[in-house]
């Protein structure tokens, strides 16, 4: 009995600690952005900083982030979706422009 009381209070803290890292950073306001991510400079320098910080919150749930890997596999993602990314308040204020003008 005991040990699945435990393993639910492992589990429990699995999942705080998983969402702390990134609803603090939200909070914060210090999370990586998009913009950061097809960044390829600024994102690795961003990643570094957030899983040594992340790591050390996680460190009692097991393995910690491996820079090496979780770089690799955003990158790829920031590559695919660079032609997305824009500057959606200049796109905006030329969508609203344009609407006023063929009005």
């Amino acid at each position: 009995m005991r040990s699945a009381k435990s393993s639910k209070a492992k589990t429990r803290l699995a999942h705080q600690a998983g969402h702390r890292p990134a609803y603090g950073d939200k909070a914060a306001r210090t999370g990586i952005r998009v913009l950061d991510l097809v960044n390829p400079l600024r994102f690795k320098q961003l990643l570094k900083s957030k899983i040594k910080e992340n790591n050390e919150v996680l460190k009692p749930l097991g393995p910690n982030l491996c820079l090496r890997k979780v770089h690799a596999e955003y990158r790829a993602a920031g590559d695919q979706i660079r032609p997305f990314v824009t500057n959606t308040v200049v796109l905006l204020h030329e969508a609203m422009r344009k609407a006023r003008t063929s009005s």
